[in-house]
């Protein structure tokens, strides 16, 4: 390398080999003075399921900002990945690929080839017997997790179709969250496939109901994983579980295939189907519409929006906030059907709850569904407004028929006036059955939402009580 110096003066000097070599110019003398290049050492090594192949030496001595070629090779059962620079003094042309060049500006390096095993190959499913439209399915779910829960297990809060395999495609509001996609992979020729997980939280990824990649805990930051399967061209079933808590979710699925020359993309409608073709059906109850309150005996009128409708619906009640449904129909209803009367059965205390929620779906069992906000459903008839009752000196509280009866009027009782829970349940019960006022003791209830129910000459009656400190 020579180094170029112009030097300002009119002295003459004679030229000599391997010497300084001056050479005169209108503005000055230009000094060649030639020196040597720094080195520094390069080390390349392979990770497990590979080689390197060059240099052929695992160390080598290279010129400061030269160019050196590094190649790896994968074992059988193997393939690259990309280069990782340990030492983080390399500059590296292209990380991806299996064979590149890198340089060394200012110091030593170490640079290692990442390898990724193969997961075996699948053999491609069959969808030739139904129409498919292009994204992918998702079942949304809300929950406070720390590892992966067993989704088949779980009621989802809400179902669809998305574009993508991103959270960004499915409508959300909490960071406490779980969501299932599936669809069918898209394989267009034989080859190894990458896929990439990217997001925080935990998940699982599965071909075919095989797992090839997964982080079953809670991560709260963002970290790519990958996999690599190898696939013949056709179909393959791809599912993801995925769940959040605590942070803002963040999740993208990619995939590539150098084999067939497929970039890195997100998984979208280019590769993923499902099956049904035509408009998206959507289910959404629009009464009840939440929040109302409903006496044993009472008829509900149950009306929803049918879009899109591929078939028949029936509908469903809950009572422990979604845990479980059980029919409130006996018949499945033609998809222009949409409003249904349900009469709550009268003598049934198993009814009572305040998380009350009507679920409408699709039959035969599809995927679409919509369901109710949440509502309540007390014993008997009277006022709908809460009574809170606080505990006094004597943990006990005094109930008059005025309290009571929705029209006010005082009627004497002909039986003990019960506190009962959610669940149907008797905490306590009054006195003077036969007197115009009861007294109820709550010293031993706990803190809490309860109903009081009353049974007068004339009706029975049951109000809402909060049992407060």
């Amino acid at each position: 390398m020579k180094r170029n110096i112009l030097i300002q003066g009119i002295q003459t000097f004679r030229k000599k080999k391997n010497a300084l070599t001056f050479a005169f110019g209108s503005a000055g003398l230009l000094l060649l003075a030639p020196c040597s290049a720094a080195t520094y050492q390069l080390t390349v090594i392979a990770g497990t399921g590979g080689v390197i192949t060059a240099p052929t030496a695992q160390t080598v001595t290279v010129n400061q900002d030269s160019q050196t070629v590094i190649t790896a090779r994968p074992n059988s059962g193997y393939v690259f990945a990309e280069w990782i620079d340990t030492s983080t003094n390399a500059i590296i042309a292209y990380k991806n690929s299996i064979s590149t060049k890198v340089k060394l500006p200012t110091s030593n390096a170490v640079i290692q080839a990442r390898f990724i095993k193969i997961t075996s190959a699948l053999t491609p499913v069959d969808i030739s017997a139904f129409q498919k439209e292009n994204g992918a399915n998702f079942s949304h779910y809300t929950g406070n997790w720390t590892t992966l829960p067993d989704f088949s297990t779980l009621i989802p809060d809400s179902s669809g179709s998305c574009d993508s395999l991103a959270i960004q495609a499915v409508p959300h509001q909490s960071n406490n969250l779980g969501i299932v996609f599936n669809g069918y992979f898209n394989v267009p020729a034989d080859g190894n496939y990458t896929f990439y997980v990217k997001c925080n939280g935990g998940y699982s990824l599965l071909v075919n109901d095989s797992v090839i990649a997964k982080n079953t805990g809670l991560r709260t930051s963002v970290v790519v994983d990958s996999a690599v399967v190898a696939l013949v061209s056709g179909a393959y079933v791809l599912e993801l579980r995925y769940f959040n808590a605590n942070t803002v979710p963040s999740l993208t699925v990619s995939s590539s295939s150098a084999d067939v020359g497929l970039g890195k993309e997100t998984i979208n409608t280019d590769a993923i189907t499902r099956p049904y073709s035509g408009p998206v059906p959507k289910i959404t109850v629009i009464k009840p519409v939440g929040g109302e309150i409903y006496h044993l005996g009472d008829t509900i009128h149950v009306q929803w929006v049918y879009k899109n409708a591929r078939g028949q619906t029936f509908a469903s009640l809950t009572h422990d906030n979604g845990k479980s449904f059980a029919n409130i129909t006996a018949l499945a209803f033609p998809g222009n059907v949409t409003t249904y009367d349900w009469k709550i059965p009268k003598d049934s205390v198993s009814y009572i709850t305040t998380t009350a929620k009507i679920k409408v779906e699709e039959y035969p069992p599809y995927d679409k569904f919509g369901v109710s906000l949440p509502f309540t459903i007390v014993a008997g008839a009277g006022v709908k407004n809460p009574l809170v009752l606080s505990r006094g000196a004597s943990a006990s509280v005094k109930i008059t028929a005025s309290d009571l009866v929705v029209t006010g009027a005082k009627n004497k009782t002909v039986g003990d006036a019960v506190l009962i829970n959610v669940n149907g349940e008797t905490v306590a019960r009054g006195n003077n059955a036969s007197a115009y006022e009861q007294r109820v003791s709550i010293r031993s209830v706990p803190v809490g939402m309860y109903i009081l129910s009353w049974h007068s000459e004339k009706a029975t009656m049951s109000r809402f009580v909060t049992i407060a400190k």
